[in-house]
């Protein structure tokens, strides 16, 4: 009963290391993609900005 018992707990303390893990990993790929994601933002607002500025000198337009 208690070696049962002590085989359940490991194995749920097991599950629960590997989930954590598991989870850590998806997060971090989930910030790298959205920090790809703001950088293509900016550098796509500023080029548009400065392509804007060199062909009518007006960036705000």
């Amino acid at each position: 009963m208690l070696l049962r018992l002590g085989i359940v707990v490991v194995a749920v303390l097991l599950a629960i290391f590997f989930l954590n893990s598991l989870l850590e990993i998806i997060i971090s790929i989930l910030m790298i993609g959205i920090g790809i994601l703001v950088l293509a933002v900016l550098g796509g607002s500023s080029f548009h900005l400065l392509s804007n500025w060199m062909t009518t000198g007006n960036i705000f337009r």
